[in-house]
């Protein structure tokens, strides 16, 4: 989770120059950190799955890619704070595989607050 805050952090210079969210300055910080988080929690259980940061750093690549052969086709949402890509509607479809994904568990053993104490 803080991997993916600090994500969000890093993409907030090209959101207020209007990339991503054009018109949806504020907004556009939100919703690009809560995208950025989701996708580091999807991103973090491949590594933790493989074994590897290879697999990560290909869905990584994978993803920007999609969303850029999309764009040079020539898709552009008629709202971007609204779309299925990095909008609030393709968040929420993020939110769900994220919360399906901290169920597993592989995942449940490696977060720190479901780790039990030694008594």
């Amino acid at each position: 989770l803080l991997v993916g805050s600090i994500w969000g952090v890093w993409h907030w210079p090209l959101i207020l120059m209007g990339f991503n969210y054009p018109g949806y300055p504020l907004l556009g910080l939100v919703l690009m950190t809560l995208y950025t988080t989701g996708l580091a929690v999807v991103l973090g259980y491949a590594v933790l799955r493989s074994g590897s940061v290879l697999l990560s750093a290909y869905l990584h690549a994978l993803n920007n890619q999609v969303v850029n052969f999309i764009v040079a086709m020539g898709f552009r949402p008629f709202d971007p704070a609204f779309s299925f890509d990095i909008g609030i509607y393709g968040l929420a479809t993020l939110a769900i595989v994220a919360l399906l994904v901290l169920r597993d568990p592989v995942m449940r053993r490696m977060l720190p607050w479901r780790q039990r104490q030694p008594r």
